[in-house]
């Protein structure tokens, strides 16, 4: 019996993007602004891990958390002062940076008095039926009278928005393309019929020991996506 999958884009994003290859491509050819891109080549990506992770297995079956990674910034001779919190997003959130900012607030209660906290960047990986042009600073947010200092409570929040890509226009390894793009056919209702293509993208990968259950996944994906538009 076919049963209806919770949260399926939520599952695949998760499923990929803990692998540390994916992730860093994400962060390499996905930021959309100067500044954005600017923050991600101040970090050093080789040193990379994934903090907290869920556990999704090829099915999709979730075991626990949200994806947490940590790494440092490049010359820095500390083994971890950035942490990054990604959070995948289908439909647009105004109260994004207001729950980028729990999502810190959280990170940050374990801190223990010694040394000095680590640098936050919120990451939002977002796809939908519309562009989300951008996400409002702490700042416009906050009703500051003048002379009010500014900066009050801001953090670094890079939003990726695929919901703009087209057909040859998703970059990195094969994997993650073929993940995202899914995720965005899915969410415009057209996956069916570009199914075929987006698997053509494991060809050059074929050989890779993950590619099997990869592929399973985004099977599995793509039945919960026939299943909830048949209901």
């Amino acid at each position: 019996m076919t049963t209806e999958l919770a949260h399926p884009h939520d599952r695949l994003v998760r499923r990929f993007l803990i692998d540390i290859e994916l992730m860093t491509d994400l962060l390499l050819h996905y930021p959309q602004n100067a500044d954005d891109q600017q923050a991600i080549q101040l970090l050093d990506l080789k040193h990379l891990v994934c903090r907290s992770p869920v556990t999704i297995d090829k099915n999709l079956i979730e075991g626990r958390g949200d994806l947490r990674f940590a790494t440092k910034f490049k010359g820095s001779n500390r083994q971890s002062n950035v942490f990054l919190l990604l959070e995948h997003q289908s439909k647009i959130d105004h109260r994004m940076r207001l729950r980028g900012l729990k999502y810190i607030v959280q990170e940050y209660d374990q801190f223990d008095g010694k040394g000095k906290l680590p640098y936050p960047v919120v990451i939002i990986l977002y796809h939908g039926t519309v562009p989300w042009d951008r996400i409002p600073t702490m700042d416009e947010m906050i009703d500051l009278v003048p002379g009010a200092r500014t900066g009050l409570l801001d953090y670094h929040l890079i939003l990726i928005d695929i919901s703009k890509l087209k057909r040859g226009e998703f970059k990195g390894h094969p994997a993650l393309c073929a993940m995202l793009e899914t995720i965005q056919r899915g969410s415009e209702g057209i996956l069916t019929e570009e199914f075929d293509r987006i698997i053509g993208y494991f060809v050059s990968v074929k050989d890779d020991h993950r590619t099997k259950d990869w592929l399973h996944s985004i099977g599995k994906y793509r039945s919960s996506q026939k299943i909830c538009n048949v209901v």
